[in-house]
């Protein structure tokens, strides 16, 4: 095949792949190291440069690691920035399709260029407690600022 797009949006759930290359190709493929490693040499063939996901508790890094071995750059993004951008393009619609395709159009306007640096922190999966610890943290940051 021949290069038609630059990026390609992957919606992860524990089970499944939901991948769009915006206007060329979509489709499913299952969440496991087999399915990764296929669908990664599927993406190298449509000439990818760059997959963008969203981070979900760890489901993203089988894929993100397939797709590496294939040499195809993954990142993996805060899904807030993805809700927040389809909202303020008003994609009220969800499902796991849409949803590809919203992070690949993403990638795409964000200009995400294949090569520049990725979030590290935002790859790495939070470490447990860590979500808790904050608003326990939050009272006496309020009393300390006269809240």
């Amino acid at each position: 095949m021949t290069q038609l797009a630059s990026f390609v949006g992957i919606d992860v759930s524990k089970g499944k792949l939901d991948w769009c290359i915006r206007g060329q190709a979509r489709g499913t493929a299952p969440n496991t190291p087999a399915g990764c490693a296929k669908l990664a040499g599927e993406l190298k063939r449509w000439g990818i440069k760059l997959a963008v996901m969203e981070a979900s508790g760890g489901y993203e890094q089988t894929i993100a690691l397939a797709l590496r071995k294939k040499r195809l750059q993954a990142r993996i993004v805060d899904p807030k920035r993805i809700r927040d951008f389809a909202r303020a393009a008003g994609r009220r619609a969800k499902n796991d399709p849409i949803d590809a395709d919203t992070i690949a159009w993403f990638a795409e306007t964000l200009n995400l260029e294949p090569g520049s640096s990725p979030d590290r922190d935002r790859e790495q999966p939070a470490p447990p407690g860590r979500q808790r610890q904050d608003p326990v943290e939050m009272p006496p940051q309020g009393q300390n600022r006269g809240g």
